[in-house]
């Protein structure tokens, strides 16, 4: 591989978090530590850094981190100054890979007007929104976003089609370190005891707590089976707006002594392996990146019906519908929880999830951008 000139690439990724559990931060940390740091380096924008992220990280590589404010109708005056000093002040970048795109229009009109030639949009998403509102919201700035971008990219085929149509995009595929989530049987006795778990069936979430990962029907879930005398847990881990809501819910149906509730963490293939069957229910996900996780640790997964196919990449993965009843859901998690683990890393080696495999192409993808300039 080599540079495109003697300058190093500069590199701009606009992501809505920095945080451990968010979907779009796993892929872009997953990619980010596969970079070529002698030919490219990227710095990061963010809207929302808790208190586990991956700054320091970052930081120890050579990159910067961005803290913005968090975008609403009330203060988006003070985001879009906020951008427009940002760019101001730096606008030495060869490209910039915006995340988030609903936010798209604001950086890019920037980015345009200080000089920046490579404005990548990528659609980690197969819908505008997970209301109806915020899609009536989401979709002129998305179109915008798209006006002003140079270059679009997918996580997915579907993903690619729902937000650019017919233009063309590429397709860089969210993918993993396989070898970390090999099931380990040792870590899953370590995280139990830890977690003071015995024989209880233990149902897994890792997610941020947003609407569109759909907490509620996993509560409302486990309340049923409790209600059954089943005897369950439910693992829940992330942080994210519907945390104190979720804790009402929690404590309204005297839930407690039923779940475990754990902010971001650094270490989620270790929880995996205290899992017995990991529920999906997202209301609709670019692609899904914790259920591909999943199956690597050899956990059954019961997902939403809706949710793309590229995640079907074991035997154990079982799809069923939000109008099915709560009955069938429980039903089908009592028999997956008797599926004997087993170590699905192989599988996965040599698919597009492999990160080793996808991290090549998107660092060739930026050089060959580069060089068209």
């Amino acid at each position: 591989m080599t540079k495109v000139s003697n300058k190093i690439i500069k590199v701009l990724s606009i992501s809505p978090g920095l945080n451990y559990c968010g979907g779009v931060e796993t892929y872009l940390m997953s990619y980010y530590r596969k970079l070529d740091f002698n030919i490219i380096n990227m710095d990061f924008v963010t809207h929302d850094v808790s208190g586990s992220n991956y700054k320091n990280e970052i930081e120890r590589n050579g990159g910067k981190v961005f803290l913005l404010p968090k975008f609403s109708i009330k203060n988006i005056f003070k985001v879009m100054n906020n951008i427009k000093t940002f760019f101001e002040q730096n606008h030495d970048y060869d490209i910039i890979h915006c995340n988030m795109a609903n936010a798209a229009p604001f950086y890019f009109y920037y980015a345009k007007k200080y000089g920046i030639k490579v404005r990548i949009l990528h659609s980690h998403q197969t819908k505008y929104a997970a209301t109806f509102s915020h899609s009536i919201r989401n979709v002129p700035l998305i179109w915008l976003g798209k006006k002003l971008a140079t270059d679009y990219v997918a996580c997915t085929v579907d993903a690619g089609r729902f937000l650019f149509k017919n233009k063309k995009f590429v397709v860089i595929n969210n993918s993993i370190d396989i070898t970390k989530f090999k099931y380990n049987k040792k870590n899953r006795e370590k995280i139990r005891k830890e977690l003071n778990l015995s024989d209880e069936i233990v149902i897994g979430h890792i997610g941020r707590l947003e609407p569109e990962k759909n907490h509620n029907f996993i509560i409302e879930l486990l309340n049923f089976m409790v209600n059954l005398n089943c005897d369950v847990k439910l693992l829940l881990i992330g942080s994210g707006s519907l945390k104190n809501m979720i804790k009402e819910k929690i404590k309204e149906l005297k839930l407690k002594n039923h779940v475990i509730l754990i902010n971001d963490v650094t270490n989620p293939e270790d929880y995996y392996q205290a899992m017995d069957v990991f529920i999906f229910p997202s209301h609709y996900e670019g692609l899904g990146i914790v259920a591909i996780e999943a199956q690597v640790s050899g956990l059954p997964v019961i997902c939403n019906e809706t949710l793309p196919r590229d995640i079907d990449v074991t035997n154990n993965i079982v799809r069923l519908s939000l109008k099915d009843n709560y009955e069938l859901w429980a039903n089908k998690i009592l028999e997956l929880s008797k599926i004997k683990r087993k170590d699905c890393s192989k599988i996965m080696k040599d698919t597009k999830f492999s990160i080793d495999n996808e991290a090549k192409k998107l660092n060739n993808y930026y050089i060959n951008l580069c060089r068209k300039e």
